[in-house]
Parts: C-alpha cells; sequence; structure tokens
C-alpha cells in the first residue's frame, strides 16, 4: 500500500484514499462518493454494475465516471453556450456539462477504483493563459497555445473515442479546432465571413495531437477582421468536420457541424487588432519671461504637446513618458505628460510645460512607452529661445 508523488497504488488502503483526499474517513462508501474526488483523475470510482475491480475497456465504456459530454449539432449553439454559459443567452438556464458521475446510494464502492488515483489531475486542455492578444504585431501568424495535460494518470483526449461521443461514426477522423466568438453567433453562408463566430482554424486530426501544448497557428490577416479591443470566449473544440467542409457550408448546413469543446473552460480574451492609441506631435511654443543674453539673467516658458487619439472601445488614460531637452552638452529631463482620460474615438491634447533659464538652440526628444500597445512612441526636434 502507497501514496507516493500523489498517486495511490495498489494494494489500495483506505488511509491511502483518505490522505490523497485529505479526509478522516476509513468508510469505503464514504470515500468513493467524497465530494473533492478530482474528476479528471483517469482512475477514480465510477458508477458499473460489477463487484471486483474494472477492466479497462469496461472504465473506457463509462468514459472513466465522465457524464454530460457536450455534443452540439451548430456551431453557434456551441459558441453561445461557451460564451453565456448558455445556448440562449436570455434565458436562466445553465447545463452542468463534462460532470463527475460518481457511485451513490444502491451503487457497488470499489476500494480499487482508487488504483492510480492522481488527485493533482488538471483539465485535458487548459485555457489560454493570455489576457490580451495583439494582432497588429509585425509578426505574420499569431499563436494560441493551449496548455495539455499529459501525465500519465490524468484523463488525456486519447483517451476518448471523439467520434462515439459526438453521435458520429466511430472511427471517422475527427478535428481539432480554435473558435473565437463575442457570443453574438450570427453569421453569413461562409463560416470564414462569420462576424460573431469564426472558426479561425481547423483540420488536425485529433489522433495528431501530441505533446504539452495544443498550438493553433492564425494568420494575422484573420484577426484583423475582428472589432479592435472587444472581449472573445477562445476556447478548442473537436468536430467531424475539416475547415473546408466549414466553409462549404450553408446557414442550414450549420446545424450540422458536430462539435464538442474541450472541457468547459474557455477564457474571455481582449483581442485587439488596432492600436489602442494613435500618438501625433502637436507642437511646442516658447514665451519669453525675462530679459538678457545667451549668458545673463533669463527664463522662458516653454509648452510641448502631443496629440493622442484613442482607437480603442472603452475610456482609456493616457500619459507619463519623459521630455529631455538638451543645450550644449548638458541634457534635462523635463517630465512626462499629465495623466488624461481618453473617451473611445476622441483626441486629447497633452502638454507639458517646463521653464528655461538660456537663450538659444536647445533639442527636445519625447519617449513613452505605451503599455497598452507594447510600444515607444518617440520623437525628436528643436527649438530656439530668445
Amino acid at each position: 500500500m502507497a501514496y507516493i508523488n500523489g498517486i495511490v497504488t495498489k494494494p489500495v488502503a483506505t488511509q491511502d484514499v483518505a490522505k490523497a483526499l485529505g479526509r478522516s474517513s476509513s468508510k469505503i462508501g464514504v470515500l468513493c462518493t467524497m465530494d473533492n474526488i478530482n474528476k479528471w483523475a483517469k482512475y477514480k470510482p465510477v458508477k458499473y454494475d460489477k463487484v471486483t475491480v474494472l477492466t479497462e475497456a469496461e472504465r473506457v465504456s463509462v468514459h472513466y465516471g465522465i457524464t454530460n459530454i457536450p455534443f452540439f449539432s451548430a456551431l453557434s449553439n456551441m459558441a453561445m453556450y461557451m460564451f453565456h454559459g448558455s445556448p440562449n443567452p436570455d434565458s436562466g438556464a445553465k447545463t452542468a456539462y463534462w460532470t463527475y458521475d460518481k457511485p451513490g446510494k444502491g451503487d457497488w464502492a470499489r476500494l480499487g477504483d482508487f488504483d492510480g488515483y492522481y488527485h493533482a489531475a488538471k483539465e485535458m486542455i487548459e485555457p489560454i493563459e493570455r489576457d490580451t492578444i495583439n494582432a497588429f504585431s509585425s509578426d505574420d501568424n499569431i499563436i494560441f497555445d493551449f496548455p495539455i495535460a499529459n501525465h500519465e494518470k490524468n484523463l488525456k483526449i486519447s483517451d476518448f473515442d471523439w467520434s462515439r461521443l459526438g453521435n458520429g461514426n466511430p472511427g471517422v477522423d475527427c478535428y481539432v479546432g480554435l473558435c473565437i466568438t463575442d457570443g453574438v453567433g450570427k453569421g453569413s453562408s461562409n463560416m470564414n465571413d462569420y462576424t460573431g463566430t469564426r472558426v479561425i482554424t481547423l483540420g488536425s486530426p485529433i489522433k495528431n495531437v501530441s505533446g504539452s501544448v495544443l498550438r493553433f497557428s492564425v494568420p494575422r490577416a484573420e484577426l484583423t477582421k475582428l472589432p479592435s479591443g472587444k472581449q472573445f470566449e477562445v476556447f478548442a473544440f473537436v468536430s467531424i468536420r475539416t475547415i473546408s467542409q466549414f466553409s462549404q457550408l450553408n446557414v442550414a448546413g450549420l446545424n450540422n457541424t458536430m462539435c464538442i469543446p474541450f472541457t468547459m473552460s474557455g477564457k474571455k480574451v481582449t483581442i485587439v487588432t488596432a492600436k489602442q492609441w494613435y500618438v501625433e506631435f502637436g507642437g511646442v511654443t516658447v514665451r519669453s519671461s525675462g530679459g538678457g543674453g545667451s549668458t545673463g539673467p533669463y527664463r522662458a516658458n516653454v509648452s510641448i504637446s502631443i496629440n493622442v487619439t484613442n482607437q480603442g472601445l472603452v475610456a482609456k488614460t493616457f500619459g507619463g513618458g519623459s521630455v529631455t531637452t538638451t543645450f550644449g552638452t548638458n541634457t534635462t529631463n523635463q517630465g512626462g505628460f499629465p495623466s488624461t482620460t481618453v473617451q473611445p474615438g476622441a483626441t486629447a491634447t497633452l502638454t507639458k510645460t517646463f521653464t528655461i533659464d538660456r537663450a538659444g538652440n536647445y533639442s527636445f526628444a519625447i519617449s513613452i512607452y505605451i503599455s497598452d500597445d507594447e510600444t515607444t512612441y518617440t520623437y525628436e526636434s528643436s527649438f530656439y529661445a530668445q
């Protein structure tokens, strides 16, 4: 009996299971119905009318205890559910999918079901880690990575016959896909023209998926068709359709796409297809407030301005950076621009005002790192004070 590296091994003892679950019970019936049994563990108690240890084939026949596996005949319904939690966003109905059907009253409780139990198991495919995707970068392709659970005691995508789960023909090739939706779900006769739901890429057979990451490489031109700065649900799914078949479907045919989302953990991601800010130099003014020459008492007020336009969908604050001036060999950091909240589509003028105490030729440089766009705006010029 042992509980080593987070895994229960045979011969299974009640104290090993209790330790794995963090419980103190020694009753088999209680341990097999604990509410904190990790459903993503491959080996765990399942409902099966048999008193002795189950075979692998018997575990497979009940999908390792996973039930309510979501099958959507319509792509738009799948997208709506993933975004809203219900195929109809106006209804309050919430359907629980990918649930664990553990033994209950009247079912056999087999302690041996815990042989190989891995309490730290994760979802088969986890949501992408990024919260924001900047599609205005210079990269030709934007990468979407979904971490894959590959621990030997973790439920994996290779443990399921997806063609059977989707009410399709057993043995038919199934393909992984990436869906990006804003929860609207309206489309045209061509899937690639979808305004609310887009199948960005589909085509790799699920049997070829391996490693620790499910990766989709999306042409940047595809993402730039989306409205900038909006939140989209981003998730991976499996279908018996290929991308060429998707593109050939008409609106009626969208009810025959046979899609299953991997788990139910999508993620809302902000996709920026254009820079949040447009920045341009506004101008420089110099107003003398005192007399004197190039070496005598002198004072002047200098104002340097920039014009910033908020190209996003929400109000944002812009400011900071630095303005430096150089006179001869002396360079001075005059500070940054004041912070200003700019409404969507609006343009604001930000002005940095400072004083100088020498007459003559000055050069100046503006530098602002724009975290929203992960870029730096720079501008250099000169002015003469007299």
